[in-house]
């Protein structure tokens, strides 16, 4: 397994807004993996950040990505609490960088999200 080289702390309280609605029965985490989509990460980002049910983390895993994505995503996390933002030190591919992820939780509950994908409104 290779070393991340950047990697802000996960978060370990429940973020500020997080519904406690009774469907709520565990804590959640979105994991977005990304290589190169620096053009589509906004859209993914904010699907998940407009969800009427926040998730608890929203972990972005960069695979190394030659683009500039990794500006994008260290920005999103600078404004966002919740969000926890992984580079790696090559790239992987996207079935290591799932793998990864599932090591990194601190959740019961995960959910994955395509960087060049997006949650439809109340999707979460």
């Amino acid at each position: 397994m290779e070393p991340i080289t950047e990697a802000l702390p996960m978060q370990s309280t429940p973020s500020p807004g997080t519904s406690t609605t009774p469907l709520d029965v565990g804590r959640l985490t979105v994991v977005i993996p990304n290589y190169n989509h620096r053009h589509y990460l906004p859209d993914a980002i904010e699907s998940v950040l407009t969800q009427s049910r926040l998730p608890d983390c929203v972990l972005i895993i960069d695979d190394r990505s030659t683009d500039d994505s990794w500006s994008l995503i260290s920005s999103y996390s600078e404004d966002h609490d919740l969000i926890t933002a992984v580079r790696l030190d090559e790239n992987q591919g996207v079935v290591s960088v799932l793998n990864k992820s599932l090591g990194m939780l601190e959740t019961e509950y995960v959910c994955f999200l395509a960087a060049d994908d997006y949650y439809a409104e109340d999707f979460c």
